[in-house]
Formats: structure tokens, C-alpha cells, sequence
């Protein structure tokens, strides 16, 4: 966490938390409603 502190400030450490958390959960969410592309 020191190491992100070092190039980031608090707010900008909650926003990159949050961005992440809605890619991995839209993420899971498509893929428990199959929504994924098909590949060939």
C-alpha cells in the first residue's frame, strides 16, 4: 500500500478501488448470465 501511496493520493486509491471492483463485478456478472461473446 506504501508503494501506491507514492504515486497516488487517497482519493484517487478509493477511485482506482472502485473502478476496479465494477470491472470484476460486471465481469461476474456477465458471465453468470452468459452474456460472454462467443469464440471462435
Amino acid at each position: 500500500m506504501a508503494r501506491l501511496r507514492e504515486h497516488f493520493t487517497d482519493g484517487a486509491l478509493v477511485e482506482l478501488c472502485w473502478a476496479i471492483g465494477q470491472f470484476i463485478g460486471l465481469g461476474k456478472m456477465i458471465a453468470f448470465l452468459g452474456l460472454e461473446r462467443e469464440t471462435e
